[in-house]
């Protein structure tokens, strides 16, 4: 997913979230609570590990819309007759 932000590829990076969201729910982490300890230890290490990964994308997609927030007034303050199109910015989105 941080890739895809990465890459400007907002509507995977969309997907992405969608399928992240149902492994992420509340009866598959209480799931985890059965498995054996070793294991345990290893997916709290894989959950921090995430959580630094998902602060790297919160932060680009606060730029990825601040941009489009940014566009989307430059857009509307144009006169009709000078109006273009918004361009995609950041490798699409």
């Amino acid at each position: 997913m941080l890739q895809s932000a990465a890459a400007g590829d907002w509507s995977r990076v969309a997907l992405l979230e969608m399928q992240r969201a149902g492994l992420l729910d509340e009866p598959t982490l209480a799931s985890c609570r059965g498995l054996p300890q070793d294991l345990r230890a290893d997916i709290g290490t894989l959950l921090s590990r995430c959580l630094c990964l998902n602060e790297e994308l919160a932060e680009l997609t606060a730029i990825h819309l601040r941009d489009l927030s940014e566009a989307l007034i430059l857009h509307q303050a144009a006169p009709a007759t000078e109006a273009e199109p918004l361009a995609p910015q950041g490798g699409g989105v």
